[in-house]
């Protein structure tokens, strides 16, 4: 860096020297040129940290009617709910993937699908808890559905909810407790502010 430096500083003397004039303007077009330049690039980072996500196909909506009508919902509220949607398609697996792997109601799973940022996140979430803690523990048709239910709510909630799921899963492995408290804590440390854990260092 140093060397390229003084090569800079050697050039612009010899070049002072020999052309001023030109040596002048050089120099204004390449500053200007930078600031222009350092706009342009900090324009285009800003749109592409803005840019929407790509307009659903044709094939998107038919996707996410499908799945639904599947899922034994009124058309009716299948058009409803894939017209509100950026990606119904996301919308359509989430409720097939939740449906098909779990005992929840259709018009559960899409009240919760389509409430969320990422719906197919959300559909792991709920059936990793149900497949690797609910169903494992046998519990009985009533403690089944309101675990069941609570899976839905608390991944919901999160917002990262696999690492809700994961953290609900680990523990239960270590941890003899119920889903329900569980899945409470883990969504609870969700909305821990992270900056303002108690310290025990004397200061």
């Amino acid at each position: 860096m140093v060397r390229l430096i003084k090569l800079h500083h050697r050039l612009r003397t010899q070049c002072q020297i020999l052309c001023p004039i030109r040596w002048g303007q050089s120099a204004a077009v390449a500053q200007t040129t930078a600031r222009v330049g350092g706009v342009v690039l900090g324009v285009a980072s800003l749109m592409a940290v803005a840019q929407p996500p790509a307009l659903a196909s044709i094939q998107d909506y038919e996707s996410c009617a499908q799945a639904l009508l599947n899922a034994k919902i009124e058309p009716a509220t299948v058009a409803d709910y894939c017209a509100r949607e950026l990606q119904p398609h996301h919308l359509g697996a989430c409720v097939t993937a939740i449906t098909q792997r779990t005992t929840i109601a259709a018009n559960d799973a899409l009240e919760a699908c389509a409430r969320v940022r990422r719906p197919l996140d959300l559909a792991n979430c709920v059936v990793n808890i149900d497949q690797q803690i609910i169903v494992p523990k046998k519990l009985d048709e009533a403690a089944s559905k309101s675990a069941l239910l609570t899976a839905l709510d608390t991944c919901r909630r999160s917002l990262l909810p696999i690492r809700h799921a994961e953290c609900v899963i680990g523990l239960s492995k270590k941890v003899d407790l119920p889903p329900l408290s569980l899945m409470g804590t883990c969504i609870d440390a969700d909305d821990r502010p992270r900056d303002v854990q108690p310290t025990f260092i004397r200061s």
